[in-house]
This record gives structure tokens, C-alpha cells and sequence, in this order.
């Protein structure tokens, strides 16, 4: 794996779905330059701590998934802000004038507290990461409730949702029927 290039389309994922809600720009090509003239070694580590950050979950630290909050705190230790490239091209990410700044308050506005809330309803992202969300109880409900035909009454969704809590084999083969309908159907 060429984690230099990997870096690279993290950032370029990030900045294509951030484009869809903000005009300000998150990544450009001295980022990529940067990124390039780091070694393999830093960017294979720096990749691995983005994937533990993303795969575990945990808070919404936005610096846990940014290669040069990652490789500021491995070159350095801890994070060295003034020292960042990133910072440089766009400003400290703590400076109210900053890009990064820009973007995140016009995130928190559509509701989102960080990049990172924010990444996690891009299919992009959560595909490039292998992850795979469960649909709500909700969702599954009425969406196998509507494909069958079924009115959304007072018996009907109520039942559906007693089969979906009650009976765990129910519950994963409505799963398994949501998944696949839900991507083949035209309508």
C-alpha cells in the first residue's frame, strides 16, 4: 500500500464531501505536496493511527483524523500547531480567520460538532473504511412496511416493530432484506 497516496484521498474524500456544504477550501496541492515529502515510515504510522481513530469510534476530535494533527503529534510528540504546513496554508486550525475554523462553524450550523461528525454520514468515507452501519429499527420497519404494500396505521407498523424487538431471527432477516432491497430496487 502507498500510504502517501492514501493520505492523499482521505484528505481529497474529506474535502469532496466538505465541498457539497461549505465553499471554502480544506485541501489543495501544496497539502499534497507536503504529504508527499513526508517518509513512508511517518505516513504508514500516521495512516494506521487515522484508521484506529475511524474504526474505534470515540470522540469527535477532528485532529484524529487529520494527517498533519497526526504526524505533528509523531514528529514531534505532541501537536505542534505553529510548526503545521497545513497552518500555514490555511491558517491555525485555533485562529477564528482559519479555513478550518470557517468550515466547522458552518458545520455546526447544519448540526454537525466536527469534520468528523460530519464524515460519518459520507458513504465515500464509511465505504473507503469498511464500515457498515445498521440500519434503525425505524428505518427497517418502514421501509420493508412500504415495499410490502402496508398502510403506516395504528396495527400495522406497531406489529412489525413488536416482530423486529421481539424475535432476533425476525430482526436479522429483516436486516438482510432491508440490505438487499434497499440497493436493488428502482423505486
Amino acid at each position: 500500500m502507498n500510504y502517501k497516496n492514501e493520505l492523499i484521498e482521505i484528505m481529497n474524500m474529506k474535502c469532496e464531501a466538505l465541498a457539497e456544504v461549505v465553499d471554502v477550501e480544506y485541501f489543495d496541492d501544496f497539502d499534497t505536496i507536503v504529504i508527499k515529502s513526508w517518509s513512508d515510515e511517518v505516513c504508514k504510522e500516521i495512516y494506521n493511527q487515522i484508521e484506529h481513530c475511524v474504526q474505534c469510534g470515540g470522540s469527535n476530535d477532528d485532529a484524529g483524523i487529520c494527517p498533519f494533527c497526526v504526524c505533528s503529534t509523531i514528529v514531534h510528540g505532541r501537536e505542534n500547531c505553529l510548526q503545521c504546513p497545513y497552518g500555514f496554508n490555511h491558517g491555525l486550525c485555533n485562529s477564528k480567520d482559519s479555513h478550518y475554523a470557517t468550515i466547522t462553524s458552518r458545520l455546526f450550523v447544519k448540526g454537525y460538532n466536527s469534520i468528523k461528525s460530519f464524515m460519518k454520514q459520507s458513504e465515500t468515507w464509511l465505504d473507503y473504511w469498511g464500515i457498515i452501519l445498521e440500519p434503525s429499527k425505524d428505518e427497517v420497519v418502514s421501509f420493508l412496511a412500504e415495499r410490502a404494500g402496508l398502510q403506516d396505521n395504528v396495527f400495522t407498523i406497531p406489529a412489525w416493530k413488536r416482530l423486529y424487538n421481539k424475535y432476533p431471527k425476525v430482526r436479522e432477516a429483516m436486516i438482510s432484506t432491508y440490505k438487499t432491497l434497499k440497493d436493488d430496487l428502482p423505486y
